[in-house]
């Protein structure tokens, strides 16, 4: 039974329909045979209507049916809350295809420059209304986000989740860091490059990248790789690399920039304690939205064109 709530009486939508019905076509057996249901179950419907509201709508007499002062008064109100129930209907089922509505997503910067224009490129168009908002921050950032409920689902390094945490994680990736460097950087001569060389350039990584590397188990290893010019967001990393001799390290493919992979001896770069982990994290026992979940898909399909498999970038070692 259809209803809306009005004073102590719920409003069967379904008699005010009848009511209109016989309303406007001045007839029972019309409004009947429109409805699609009979004569009789059409005047015990509108009866119930008046006695509810101890009212009568309608005069019947064999002339015909007319509409009586209450009557003319419910009818204009009536059309107004078929009509906005209508829509009501309409905006649920858009809701529920996620047709209208807000996304709201994270991303950890290195895998940003990446993902986000691949991702809005075919989410947009499937979901021509939808308000999107992405925020591009830290993992302590975007957790705080998903665990506020302002985000529905956040993309970082799967590493950084513990069991403290509020979330769950997924991982949908795995590869290992690479290095990238300007076209004619003196650097690519020396290909394949022992890893000392890299003490005359400064490398240029995320906030992330230093965090593994201060878990590394020898000084040496810890000095000569931590990043001395860290940036969080990958397209602003490739501009800055094109254009300087940093030496920048990402787990992410640049797409843009011209910026060549840097061939290094040796396989300290395919340490498991360089690996890298992508991971979505939501909340546990959260429904995500139609369109959160086309995106997660997404993202989910094109994990392996952000994270390159180390054997594509690394040499054996000598």
């Amino acid at each position: 039974m259809q209803t809306a709530m009005l004073g102590h009486h719920p409003v069967d939508l379904v008699k005010i329909r009848h009511f209109v019905a016989v309303a406007q076509l001045a007839s029972f057996a019309r409004a009947a045979e429109q409805l699609h249901i009979s004569q009789p179950a059409l005047s015990r419907s509108i009866q119930s209507l008046e006695r509810t509201y101890s009212v009568r709508l309608l005069d019947r007499d064999r002339s015909g049916v007319a509409l009586t002062s209450a009557g003319r008064l419910l009818l204009p109100k009536a059309l107004d809350l078929l009509a906005n129930a209508e829509s009501l209907g309409l905006e649920i089922e858009a809701i529920a295809r996620g047709v209208v509505g807000t996304l709201s997503f994270g991303i950890g910067g290195g895998a940003s420059g990446t993902l986000v224009p691949e991702v809005l490129a075919e989410l947009l168009p499937t979901f021509p209304k939808l308000q999107v908002s992405v925020t591009v921050g830290s993992y302590e950032t975007l957790a705080n986000r998903l665990a506020a409920a302002a985000d529905e689902f956040f993309l970082s390094r799967a590493a950084n989740w513990s069991p403290q945490d509020a979330s769950e994680v997924e991982v949908i990736g795995r590869g290992s860091p690479a290095l990238f460097v300007r076209p004619g950087h003196p650097l690519i001569a020396e290909e394949p490059v022992p890893l000392r060389a890299l003490a005359d350039y400064r490398l240029l990584a995320t906030t992330e990248w230093n965090a593994m590397i201060d878990a590394l188990p020898h000084r040496r290893e810890r000095d000569l790789m931590r990043a001395r010019v860290v940036l969080d967001e990958l397209s602003v990393m490739v501009a800055v690399t094109h254009r300087s001799d940093l030496v920048m390290v990402s787990s992410s493919v640049p797409e843009s920039g011209g910026l060549v992979p840097l061939r290094v001896k040796g396989n300290f770069l395919a340490t498991p304690l360089l690996k890298l982990e992508a991971g979505i994290f939501t909340l546990p026992n959260r429904s995500l939205s139609p369109a959160a979940t086309a995106a997660v898909e997404l993202l989910r399909s094109r994990a392996d064109l952000f994270m390159q498999p180390v054997s594509d970038r690394i040499d054996a070692p000598q």
